[in-house]
């Protein structure tokens, strides 16, 4: 298997933009080749921007290693969380057309949207969900385990979801913001997200290789398939469906494409003489919104207030530079957009292995120290860090006798329902219990008492994380509950049969 990597991995397959070869990059293509060899990445592209030209656009490896088809500059792969500064975008394109303002709160423009408490339904404005300040926090089981492909039924579970944090106490990442910032947009103009992203973003620029759903995806004739690494072997992982969570993380593109909207963005919003987006938008998504804490640490150096939130944009100091920037990560794939604007530099990574944040760092380091004539580092003076998929489970671990459960297992079986996520069915298969959630059957695997931990069984994933299940008894000792412990407060659900 490594072979074949290395085979593939010293081929170049590229379309390079620019007819002059940039002396600054002799020996780049080099250095990536030898982090994708290391990191076994099937395929990458990358492309870089500089004074509103794209000077650099290449693709390396494959985009179906199978078939050995060559990754472009145009190859369409998932961007996952590079989606919310899209979204951020077309809230600016909103705001230019003076069809909302940032201090507005969401619920002037959806008539059913509800928090779970008063401060959040009287203070929460659209630039506390730009900048991840709402306090609404991670409640992803919602579109990972609880899927409904209704945004109104989603955006509804709010009423019953705790905030993870008060309004504007801390930084607290929130895709279910964004998802509410999807559905402003759309009561806005009376279409879906997808659309409006098609018609205020992708058309305007010029990205004809972008979309916002997998069957788009699947539908092109140059798009990458997704992988990652399993007992130090690359194996092929599936999508990651975003579900109701599409403005946070649905968007697909290519590096080439989002070239385009990075030139835009460093030019103030001006693209091709029309002004797409507020400059002054631009540079308040820029701006430091939200203070990220927990940053110090003894073995790294930080300057003071460097790492904080923008709209859509972690914003903080890098190599004595202003940077904003944004990562994203689902099956399969890692994208990575970093901009300097002072510099009006760009370098756009797509990869096609999940979670690889710690490639396309010094890939896009390599690529800046260039640019600038800084102190050059070699690919092997970066941290190497290999994240791997969860595979599904092929052997069932018995009950811990030294723990046992309080009931025989056919006693924990019956469907649970919670208001905030709906139903849950436990069942046995064979002597192994099951959890079935709407998305994922999953195999439960026993703890200890009466404590489960629910393990993939079906299919290769990079992102289904596991959670402790606990069962308990009502008074007359029969079970009657789980919880599911999604986030800090761990969720009931109660058994309804």
């Amino acid at each position: 298997m490594k072979q074949l990597i290395s085979s593939f991995l010293f081929l170049f397959c590229s379309q390079i933009q620019a007819q002059d070869i940039d002396v600054r990059f002799i020996g780049l293509e080099e250095d990536i080749d030898s982090l994708m060899y290391t990191y076994q990445t099937i395929g990458m592209s990358i492309s870089i921007v500089e004074n509103g030209k794209i000077i650099y656009s290449k693709g390396f490896g494959y985009r179906n290693l199978e078939k050995k088809l060559p990754v472009t500059p145009n190859t369409i792969f998932p961007i996952g969380s590079v989606s919310k500064p899209i979204t951020a975008s077309l809230i600016g394109v909103y705001l230019g057309k003076d069809k909302l303002s940032v201090t507005d709160r969401p619920s002037k423009f959806i008539p059913y949207l509800r928090f779970s408490t008063d401060e959040m339904n009287n203070l929460i404005t659209i630039e506390d969900l730009l900048s991840h300040n709402s306090g609404i926090g991670v409640v992803d089981a919602t579109h990972v385990f609880f899927p409904t492909d209704d945004i109104e039924k989603h955006l509804k579970r709010l009423t019953r979801l705790a905030p993870n944090s008060s309004v504007r106490e801390r930084f607290d990442y929130s895709n279910m913001g964004y998802a509410i910032l999807g559905e402003v947009s759309s009561q806005i103009s009376g279409k879906t997200w997808a659309e409006n992203v098609q018609d205020e973003i992708f058309n305007p620029l010029q990205m004809k290789h972008s979309n916002c759903s997998l069957d788009a995806l699947q539908s092109s004739d140059n798009y990458s398939l997704g992988y990652s690494i399993t007992n130090g072997n690359p194996i092929e992982v599936v999508y990651e469906d975003q579900h109701e969570s599409y403005a946070s993380g649905a968007i697909n593109s290519s590096s080439l494409d989002l070239s385009k909207w990075v030139v835009m963005l460093l030019n103030g919003g001006l693209y091709n003489d029309k002004q797409l987006i507020p400059k002054q938008y631009l540079e308040n998504s820029f701006s430091e919104h939200n203070i990220i804490r927990g940053s110090f640490s003894f073995d790294k150096k930080y300057n003071l207030l460097t790492d904080t939130y923008g709209y859509g944009w972690f914003v903080h100091q890098y190599n004595d530079l202003y940077r904003v920037n944004h990562a994203g990560n689902v099956s399969g794939f890692t994208a990575s957009v970093d901009l300097y604007p002072h510099k009006k530099i760009g370098i756009i990574i797509l990869t096609n292995q999940g979670s690889s944040n710690l490639l396309t760092k010094p890939i896009s380091d390599m690529v800046l120290n260039r640019l600038l004539d800084l102190d050059k580092k070699s690919w092997k003076d970066y941290e190497i860090k290999i994240g791997e998929a969860i595979v599904p489970n092929v052997s069932f671990k018995p009950i811990n006798t030294e723990k046992k459960t309080s009931h025989e297992l056919k006693d924990f079986c019956g469907k649970y329902f919670s208001e905030a996520y709906g139903i849950v069915s436990v069942f046995l298969e064979g002597e192994n219990l099951m959890i079935k959630f709407p998305a994922f059957k999953m195999y439960l695997e026993h703890v200890g008492y009466n404590t489960f931990i629910n393990r993939v069984t079906e299919i290769h994933h990079q992102n289904t994380p596991s959670f402790y299940i606990n069962f308990y008894s009502d008074n007359n000792g029969e079970v009657s509950e789980l919880s599911i412990k999604f986030s800090d407060a761990p969720e009931h659900f109660i058994k309804m049969e």
